[in-house]
């Protein structure tokens, strides 16, 4: 029999200094992104055009828009860096802790 669990549920996720290398691109403030597929594994090269971590949207870029939206920021350069702060203490947090909390739904 299953037991249903209500409520939130996290899951610790560890992290080795190896997989957080795979991780972060420490030398550049950004995380790595890859690509899953049945034939396995492959890192998706940084562009800054392209896919990236942090990121930010584009288009709208005004105060008002950041405001509906409940984001701290009057454009969308200084949602950049807000981006860029966040995750550099996520990544942080990961390294001091070696690992981070997972919400499981």
């Amino acid at each position: 029999m299953c037991k249903i669990i209500t409520g939130n549920q996290f899951v610790w996720v560890p992290v080795n200094e190896e997989q957080y290398e795979k991780m972060i691109d420490t030398k550049n403030n950004r995380g790595n992104l890859y690509e899953f597929t049945t034939f396995g594994t492959t890192l998706i090269s940084y562009s800054p055009s392209g896919r990236r971590e942090p990121d930010k949207l584009t288009g709208n870029e005004s105060e008002s828009y950041f405001t509906a939206a409940g984001i701290n920021a009057k454009n969308s350069e200084e949602f950049k860096e807000l981006l860029q702060k966040e995750f550099n203490q996520m990544a942080e947090s990961i390294k001091t802790n070696k690992g981070f909390y997972c919400r499981q739904i």
